[in-house]
């Protein structure tokens, strides 16, 4: 059995191994397992998807548990072999001991049941045991004391006379005790001051013979060398050594002294003190419900004689420590507490022996004792200056304000005599306490909060002048102000609570740990009356130190104050509302009171006051006192905002009303200092002025402290700017506007849109106020465009152009972007210019003139501009544009005015800029060449370019500016006209008749507006002639012919004309653009020439000079390449600028001039005026008629021209026109086309090659 049990343990053991081997990982992963259980919180979610999770979740146990369906699912983890091996090894060891107990013999008799046996039994066992001892013997143990008799306890003074010996022997015994500990504690000390003195360095020294054992020295050796050592030997002194011996002596027979147990007689006094108390209460117990105790008064005594005991010897002694305390407890708590008069006592008694004060200090309670009350408060006041303050202040903790205000009622007088002491208590810590009377400052700050808290505002005035007073001195805490406020506040919050209904804590309430009782709420007279008070006071403080407020109070002070000031005038103002709606008060009279009231209590803080008996002005505060003053300025202001958002009167008078009438009257003023304004500037712009309507009154006051700058400073219309776009200035003028519909009185609107364009004018002057980044200038100047400026007349509206032209910066008028240009804009609109959208609905009778005085204006600022260095010519651009689009928009949305005078006069206005702008060239230069632009490209510019040629005939004082403007109207004038329907191109094929099929108006071809346009100063006819000569201003020159042309009444005078005509034909020189226009010219000159032939008496050769000289300079125009100079001689002149066309013309009519001017053998010129007239260019050699015997032919220059005019058809560069050159010759040869059709040849050919040009059509039409 032995060798299967060995074999049963190795295979459990064997068995367990591999177990293990398979339990062990597996147990591992099922910890993992559990800590990422714990770890998800997603695993509660109701979406999860178990099957989802990654195989270490082991989702399939997981849904298992969650299911709560499976029943063995953690077997696995538990370890049954362990168990089941347990399980056999107890079978296994059962089976050992039983088969154990059955292999023993049995050796036991049986029993025999009858009672004698047993009895013989017991009787043998009990022999065998020892006999039993006596019980000891019983001594009665007699009293160590005798028991005092009733009457003893009784009386008082037997009762001490007995007590009084136990109380000394006890304190004698603590006495020796610690005599006994002081002598232990001298002997310690002694002993430790001996311990250095008993050791100390003593020098040394010791001898060392070193022999010669050298065996090389070869003289004798002369003995030993001896070595001395010295050193320093600690050594004990003698004298030290036994004085600390006997110390130490002394020591140990006094602690075994010390260790002795305590003596019989000191317990037996213990324990009769300890009998007479506890007999002395079982009599108070007795009497406790009798009038009269006479155990109280035993008791009461006793406490006292035992309190004389306490002492610093008796706490040190711990026996007596510890009985003598708990006699003082027990005697205090059943038989002094008991009595409320000897809580003074109780009072005294701790404030002049300051050990026992601890064990006093629970039995002290002043609320049982509600008559000495006060008078305790006082006398615990007056030993927190001289007393321990820490038992004073755990004195002072017993005094609950809000019991005894509950429990007594006391009087008014009794209230404000504990008003005072508190306020004697805050003095006493002063308004910034030391860390060792904090807590006495908070202490009486709770009780101050709950005596002035409890039947509020009952004691609130008091309360306040002894703050007020407190806060003069500098000797109260600031924050009593807060807690004023606190109170304030828990009454607005009882006010707006509802009714209490269940409970009756809901009698009562909290608010910041102080205990406000549900009564009467603060008045409106209460209110007015500490306002009031406020108000007074600081005034007189003010006018008496002749200081500034800020300077006598600290800013904590002032601070708080304002909180508090501002607080009264928030439930003055909740006051006077909840009056008005109840019917009790009228709104007006709401205003003017709250208003007169907020005026009274702020005046003394931060509005100037005139000292008594003194002219002098003394301002609010010094600059140093600024950030001070500004708190309470804000606190006005919040006032304010509070009144007239409460008090919201839709008419006058307002509070915003109110406050600008004193702002302009008392505040903006020279006497006030400008820190003291800019304080005020500071804090006013938080006020709600969109709420404020002001009238034309305000609105001219608004004016007056710009235009009055000698009555006000700069920096009020500064502020002015910063609120002037809060008001809704669109529907102050719809309102105005609308009164007119009803009153048919225009005067109130035409008033408040004169002061409005001023202010508006004014305030865009301010740099300040346009480069704020709140400023809303802009905005406004942008609505106030659709404001009914036709209500300001001229004389107000030049007025106002006169300001702004004198108090800004003129060159700001280049800049787009400046205020300038916002401001002119709006003075724009203001005139009655046209907008983008159109034109106005109505317009002022006096509008004409106020457009011209808003267009003078901008030139005189543009030409102001450009006498300042560093403006670059370029920048006048843009305010040119401006000008001329004005104008062009008259014309365009007001189509009855083009053309007319007023146009012109515009007009003339901004061409007078050439007048008064810089004289620079540049200047000039730039500006006519941005003019002329703008008549070219902007659209509709076409609308004034007549109106431009007569403005710039009349306005301009340089005739060479004249001109070139003129002369650029002139051609804008023909670009802007409309293709003529019979118009040829220079690449079409026409015959001859073709070309003249013209109508015969002159006004279909734009010339004869022009000619009307044009007016020539006719004090310079000849300089304006020459000065378009010199800037080659030819169609201006053209449209001057044209008017000079009309005014010949004879051919002389046209002969005259011609001859000027031809002279300048040869004197211009255009450029390549202006090639064109001198084609009137040329066909004025040979008409003028041709009718003096035709019609004039006088002889033919005086006009020859003139005919070859224009031919001549027709064939200089016609040359490919110059012929002037030395290289034009040889043939390398300059190449032509001139075009092909125009070469090509000049050629042909030099040719054609020359042909017509035969010359005979005399070389005589001859002129061709009829067909048949000899000297044609192909019949070379033409004999004469009768009347000319003679010989005439062509001139040399006339073949020398025909020739050239063959070459160009093989010249390349002529191509384009070689079918005019064909055209030209055949015109050429044939001999019917005389001098007369010179002119007929020249119109052809500018038809045929400049059919673009429409101030040539001029030319088709027949003279």
């Amino acid at each position: 059995e032995g060798g299967r049990e060995g074999m049963g343990d190795s295979n459990v053991d064997s068995q367990m191994r591999d177990t293990l081997k398979h339990f062990l990982p597996k147990s591992l992963s099922f910890y993992q397992m559990l800590r990422l259980w714990l770890e998800e919180p997603r695993l509660h979610e109701e979406h999860l998807y178990l099957p989802s999770l990654p195989p270490q979740y082991n989702s399939e146990r997981l849904a298992t548990l969650m299911q709560a369906s499976g029943t063995s699912m953690w077997f696995d983890f538990v370890p049954l072999w362990e168990i089941k091996g347990l399980i056999n090894t107890l079978v296994q060891e059962w089976i050992q001991v039983a088969s154990y107990q059955k292999s023993l013999p049995s050796k036991s008799q049986p029993h025999d049941s009858s009672p004698d046996n047993a009895i013989s039994r017991i009787q043998k066992r009990l022999k065998k045991h020892h006999a039993t001892h006596l019980p000891p013997s019983f001594h009665c143990l007699s009293s160590p004391f005798t028991a005092l008799p009733e009457e003893v306890l009784l009386s008082p003074d037997a009762l001490m006379a007995v007590v009084r010996a136990d109380t000394q022997f006890i304190a004698n015994q603590a006495s020796s005790f610690c005599s006994n500990i002081s002598q232990m504690a001298g002997l310690d000390t002694e002993f430790m001051n001996g311990v250095p003195e008993l050791y100390s360095n003593e020098p040394r020294q010791f001898h060392v013979n070193v022999p010669c054992r050298s065996r090389f020295s070869r003289q004798a050796c002369q003995g030993p060398a001896t070595i001395v050592f010295r050193f320093e030997e600690m050594t004990a002194h003698p004298k030290w050594e036994q004085r600390l011996k006997t110390n130490r002596g002394e020591y140990n027979d006094l602690l075994l002294s010390l260790r002795s147990p305590v003596s019989n007689d000191l317990c037996r006094s213990v324990m009769r003190m300890e009998h007479t108390v506890a007999e002395l209460s079982k009599l108070s117990h007795r009497w406790e419900e009798a009038e009269e105790n006479p155990a109280l008064v035993s008791g009461i005594a006793l406490f006292y004689e035992i309190l004389q005991c306490v002492s610093v010897e008796t706490r040190q002694f711990l026996p007596s420590c510890q009985f003598l305390t708990s006699c003082v407890q027990i005697l205090g708590q059943e038989f002094v507490m008991k009595d409320p008069q000897e809580c003074g006592r109780v009072l005294q008694t701790i404030l002049s022996i300051s050990s026992v004060a601890d064990l006093l200090a629970p039995i002290f309670q002043p609320n049982r004792s509600s008559g000495q009350f006060l008078s305790m408060y006082s006398c615990v006041l007056e030993a927190a200056v001289t007393q321990q303050q820490s038992i004073v202040f755990s004195i002072l903790t017993k005094f609950n304000i809000t019991s005894w205000l509950e429990a007594s009622s006391p009087s008014q007088q009794e209230r404000v005599e504990l008003l005072d002491l508190i306020m004697k208590g805050f003095v006493f810590c002063g308004p910034e306490p030391l860390d060792t009377v904090v807590l006495f400052q908070e202490l009486y700050r709770n009780h101050f909060k709950m005596l002035v808290g409890h039947k509020f505002p009952c004691l609130l005035m008091d309360a306040l002048k002894a703050v007020v007073k407190g806060s003069r001195n500098h000797s109260i805490l600031p924050l009593l102000w807060a807690d004023l406020c606190t109170l304030l506040k828990a009454d607005t919050m009882r006010e707006n609570e509802p009714n209490p209904l269940k409970s009756e804590l809901e009698e009562t309430m909290h608010v910041g740990g102080i205990l406000v009782s549900k009564e009467p709420q603060i008045d409106l007279g209460t209110i007015l009356a500490c306002l009031r008070y406020l108000s007074d006071f600081y005034a007189e403080e003010r006018k008496a130190s002749q200081r500034t407020l800020f300077s006598i109070l600290s800013h904590d002070y002032v601070r708080l104050i304002g909180h508090f000031v501002g607080f009264l005038c928030e439930l003055m103002v909740e006051r006077w509302r909840v009056s008005v709606e109840a019917g009790g008060a009228a709104m007006e009279e709401a205003v003017t009171e709250c208003w007169q009231n907020l005026l009274d209590v702020f005046s003394p803080w931060i509005f100037s006051m005139q000292l008594t008996d003194s002219p002098e002005i003394q301002p609010p505060c010094t600059i140093l006192e600024c950030e001070v003053m500004k708190d309470f300025v804000q606190v006005f202001v919040s006032s304010v905002y509070t009144a007239q958002s409460k008090l919201n009167n839709a008419e006058d008078p307002n509070f915003m009303c109110l406050l600008w009438q004193y702002y302009c009257s008392s505040l903006a003023v020279h006497s006030t200092p400008d820190h003291v304004i800019q304080v005020y500037h500071s804090c006013f712009t938080s006020l709600p002025w969109g709420r404020y309507t002001p009238d034309l009154a305000a609105i001219h006051s608004m004016s007056e402290l710009k235009l009055r700058s000698q009555c006000y400073p700069s920096s009020c219309f500064h502020f002015l700017g910063t609120i002037f776009h809060q008001f809704n200035w669109t529907e102050i003028v719809r309102c105005t506007t609308n009164d007119i519909g009803y009153s048919g009185n225009t005067t109130r609107a035409i008033q408040l849109h004169i002061m409005l364009l001023q202010l508006l004018v004014m305030l865009t002057s301010e740099e300040e106020v346009m480069k704020a980044d709140d400023s809303g200038i802009p905005d406004l100047m942008a609505e106030a465009h659709s404001f009914h400026w036709e209500y300001v007349d001229f004389k107000t509206y030049n007025d106002i152009l006169q300001w702004q032209k004198n108090n800004c910066d003129c060159a700001m008028v280049l800049h787009t972007g400046s205020s300038l240009c916002l401001s002119l804009r709006l003075l724009k609109v203001v005139a009655g210019f046209p907008t983008s959208s159109g034109r106005r609905e109505r317009l002022h009778p006096e509008t004409r003139e106020k457009r011209l005085a808003y267009i003078s204006t901008v030139v005189e600022l543009v030409a102001g501009s450009t006498h300042k260095k560093g403006v670059k010519a370029s920048l006048c651009s843009d305010a040119v544009s401006q000008l001329f689009q004005t104008v062009i928009d008259i014309c365009v949305h007001e189509p009855e005015e083009q053309g007319t005078a007023h146009i012109i006069s515009l007009l003339q206005e901004i061409l007078n800029l050439l007048n008064t702008c810089s004289p620079a060239q540049e200047v000039t230069n730039e500006i006519v060449r941005h003019m002329m632009l703008v008549l070219d490209q902007m659209p509709d510019a076409h609308l004034l370019t007549l109106p431009t040629i007569t403005a710039g005939c009349r306005v301009l004082a340089s005739l060479k500016l004249m001109t070139q403007v003129v002369e650029h109207a002139i051609l804008c004038h023909f670009k802007a006209l409309a293709t003529p329907p019979n118009s040829h191109s220079h690449s079409g094929s026409h015959s001859h008749s073709d070309a003249l099929e013209l109508p015969r108006d002159v006004n279909d071809y734009g010339w004869h507006a022009v000619v009307v346009s044009l007016v020539a100063p006719e004090s310079a006819l000849e300089e304006f002639s020459q000065t378009c000569v010199g800037e080659c201003a030819l169609l201006t020159l053209h449209g001057h012919t044209m008017q000079n042309l009309r005014q010949c009444a004879s051919l002389v005078q046209e002969h005259g004309l011609a001859v000027r005509l031809v002279r300048w034909s040869t004197q211009i020189k255009p450029l390549p653009t202006q090639e064109g226009a001198v084609f009137p010219l040329w066909e004025k000159a040979l008409y003028l020439l041709v009718r003096q032939l035709t019609y004039s008496s006088s002889s033919h050769t005086s006009i020859v000079p003139h005919l070859t000289t224009m031919a001549a300079s027709l064939a200089h125009f016609g040359e490919d390449k110059a012929s002037e100079g030395i290289l034009g001689v040889i043939g390398l002149g300059k190449k032509s600028c001139y075009s092909h066309r125009f070469r090509l013309i000049s050629r042909v009519m030099s040719t054609f001039l020359y042909c017509q001017m035969p010359v005979d053998p005399t070389y005589s010129t001859h002129l061709r005026l009829t067909p048949d007239a000899p000297g044609h260019l192909t019949t070379h050699t033409i004999s004469t008629t009768q009347t000319h015997p003679q010989h005439v032919t062509p001139a040399k220059l006339a073949e020398q021209g025909h020739s050239n005019l063959e070459a160009l058809l093989s010249n390349k560069a002529y191509v384009s026109v070689k079918e005019q050159i064909t055209y030209s010759l055949s015109f050429i040869n044939d001999p019917s086309n005389t001098l007369k059709q010179s002119t007929e040849l020249l119109v052809c050919l500018c038809t045929r090659l400049y059919g673009d040009c429409r101030y040539l059509d001029v030319l088709r039409v027949p003279h």
